[in-house]
């Protein structure tokens, strides 16, 4: 993909992706992509639908070590 099209991807990506999956729908489709480019952000909404979130999930509910980076304890540089 080149540069251009990642930024008209990325550019609908934005305008769509905090609307309910219905109304992204609705709003791809008015948008008028060319097939390519709106295929690339329906995928990207998806992963974005199925990504665990942090906030949702919360980091007490995480196990135990999940979220350290191995680096506790060890200068960095």
């Amino acid at each position: 993909m080149d540069i251009t099209r990642w930024h008209q991807v990325n550019a609908l990506f934005d305008a769509v992706v905090d609307y309910p999956p219905a109304e992204q729908q609705a709003r791809l489709a008015a948008a008028g992509a060319e097939p390519e480019v709106r295929a690339q952000v329906e995928a990207l909404l998806t992963a974005d639908r199925e990504a665990p979130s942090f906030v949702d999930e919360g980091i007490a509910d995480l196990p135990l070590g999940s979220w350290t980076c191995g680096y506790s304890g060890r200068p960095l540089g």
